[in-house]
């Protein structure tokens, strides 16, 4: 499998218009909570995957959101696309509802496709009394 990520990140919204552009809000890499255990309401995993052709078919994302220590907090997120037979960009964004954040500290969304690790998109998780 060729396929490289052109970025991926997290957005409070995410939607990919008719012409295929992507228009992301609210894109975060940390979150800060009052009062732990927490849930994050919702947010979307966004990612763009190139591919050069040779990928051509249905292809299986799985995302697991997992702690510091690599413990799986919510069950596997399954996603599946189609890479078209041609170079091509593919964005893949992912709704996430109801995100436990046990308390503060590293966590962070690992992507494989097909099995195979394509990247990591971290979340920082402070506590203070300015939450959001």
């Amino acid at each position: 499998m060729t396929m490289e990520v052109a970025y991926a990140f997290l957005a409070d919204a995410a939607t990919v218009d008719a012409g295929g552009k992507l228009n992301a809000l609210g894109i975060f890499d940390s979150i800060l909570v009052r009062n732990f255990p927490a849930n994050h309401s919702r947010l979307y995993v966004v990612m763009s995957l190139r591919s050069w052709g040779t990928e051509a078919g249905t292809h299986r994302l799985k995302l697991l959101y997992v702690d510091a220590d690599g413990t799986p907090l919510l069950p596997p997120i399954e996603h599946d696309f189609v890479v078209p037979g041609r170079a091509a960009s593919q964005k893949v964004i992912v709704e996430v509802n109801g995100l436990p954040l046990p308390g503060p500290g590293p966590y962070s969304f690992e992507a494989a496709v097909d099995g195979h690790h394509i990247v990591s998109v971290p979340l920082n998780v402070t506590g203070g009394q300015a939450a959001v």
